[in-house]
């Protein structure tokens, strides 16, 4: 599954451009005057465990939160494609005996949101975790072609899988043969993303907790936990100032619509899965900027009476 799912690209980049000029200043501001997003994506989030997640609706909640090895963006022709997340690079390496390494190098910049700096440590024990039989994760299988994983399975020894450090920059992965999809579906995947030992272990119930680091663009600040989860700007990210709004609040919807029903209270700004008959009446409004071009050494338009003309059928008071 793409972690970047068009939906919350669309919500984001819409908002870009403003949230960029809001939060370029480095001082804090006060909550009252920080730009507020409220999106209703998902149904009530029970973790914020993401090799536990399940549901494809929760994705970009976990996107926000935290930043895999790989991306998923589209280039300037529209096509989506795989561009460097926490790795800023990586090497692929084909093995005599048929086993294929990939060498991700990290990027310097790239930080927790208590300061403290993504090592290569924090993959090797999210993936060896994912896959240990004692985790209990439904998406142990996304790691089935990494070296080693039956074996972990098998034995219940997550240190079987073939993954490993080289310093604290260099995370190198072993597959047992080549993988077309490793790169797009495993290094972007919300399973496979990066996890701090010494949080796990310091709270059992760090899942649910509202302290927990996370290595994206936000990070929790408030988590109602029926109603909504409130995110926060996480300041240490090393693309801060390309983020979206100062805050971002996800409120909970079982459905459409429920979802829907938020949206026309005013409690959300944007429904990401609306119900079937609020597009059929054509009720959503839309936002949007069109650039018109025109041709001036065409034979039509190389009469400017003609250009003045196509500009007045044009309504730009229309809100």
């Amino acid at each position: 599954m793409h972690c970047l799912k068009r939906t919350i690209a669309i919500l984001l980049g819409a908002l870009m451009l403003i949230s960029a000029l809001s939060g370029c200043a480095e001082r804090e501001i006060p909550e009252s005057q920080q730009f507020l997003l409220r999106a209703s994506v998902c149904g009530e989030l029970a973790s914020l465990d993401p090799a536990m997640n399940t549901d494809p609706k929760a994705e970009s909640v976990f996107c926000a939160l935290y930043e895999n090895l790989l991306r998923m963006d589209e280039d300037e022709n529209g096509r989506v494609t795989v561009v460097p997340g926490i790795a800023k690079e990586y090497e692929e390496v084909r093995n005599y005996d048929g086993t294929v390494d990939y060498v991700f190098t990290l990027r310097s910049s790239a930080r927790w949101s208590d300061g403290t700096r993504v090592k290569s440590r924090d993959f090797v024990y999210a993936w060896r975790r994912l896959a240990d039989p004692a985790t209990g994760s439904p998406n142990h299988e996304l790691l089935s072609m990494v070296a080693g994983y039956y074996d972990v399975r098998e034995t219940g020894d997550p240190v079987q899988l073939k993954v490993k450090t080289e310093g604290d920059s260099v995370f190198r992965v072993t597959l047992s043969g080549p993988c077309p999809y490793f790169l797009s579906e495993v290094c972007t995947a919300v399973a496979t993303m990066p996890l701090r030992r010494d949080a796990i272990q310091k709270d059992e119930n760090w899942m649910t907790a509202s302290n927990v680091p996370s290595n994206g663009p936000y990070q929790v600040g408030v988590w109602a936990k029926s109603d909504y989860l409130q995110l926060r700007r996480n300041m240490s990210y090393y693309e801060r100032r390309a983020t979206g709004p100062d805050l971002l609040r996800f409120v909970f919807a079982a459905n459409g619509d429920e979802g829907w029903k938020l949206y026309e209270a005013g409690r959300t700004d944007y429904v990401a899965f609306p119900p079937k008959t609020a597009e059929a009446t054509g009720s959503l409004p839309t936002r949007s900027t069109v650039c018109v071009l025109y041709n001036h050494m065409s034979e039509a338009f190389s009469n400017e009476h003609i250009r003045r003309a196509f500009d007045l059928t044009l309504d730009r008071t229309a809100a």
